[in-house]
């Protein structure tokens, strides 16, 4: 019986080491923006706001923008579980949206031992 106990103590303190080990990771929202045949598009534009069902946004601007990279790739960096609508968009000279696309993607923090916790989306932009 008594055997038993330590059995069963030990394996409890391993497993709370174990769980002990995993730490909230922030997601890394890796976003390509690809045309309707899946080819890459570079230089497209990208917003990303927070969503309105969200209940913890506080506000509903703009949180962040840039442009896609040569390979259709636009990554930013959260700190914890966020709901958002992230456009991508071509503009002409004067300012005009010639074309624009936006999805809505939930990204959220992990619990995890690894360092990384990626989100990778697509939103598809027609020519």
């Amino acid at each position: 019986m008594n055997k038993v106990i330590k059995n069963i103590f030990g394996a409890l303190l391993l497993s709370l080491v174990i769980v002990g080990c995993k730490k909230e990771v922030q997601p890394e929202l890796i976003l390509t923006v690809e045309d309707e045949f899946g080819g890459p598009l570079k230089g497209i534009k990208v917003a990303i706001f927070a969503n309105e069902l969200d209940p913890l946004s506080l506000t509903y601007g703009i949180l962040d923008s840039g442009i896609t990279d040569a390979s259709g790739k636009y990554r930013k960096t959260f700190p914890n579980t966020v709901v958002l609508d992230v456009a991508a968009f071509v503009t002409n000279k004067d300012g005009d949206t010639l074309r624009f696309a936006k999805e809505t993607f939930k990204i959220e923090e992990k619990r995890q031992k690894s360092k990384d916790n990626f989100v990778r989306r697509t939103i598809y932009l027609p020519r």
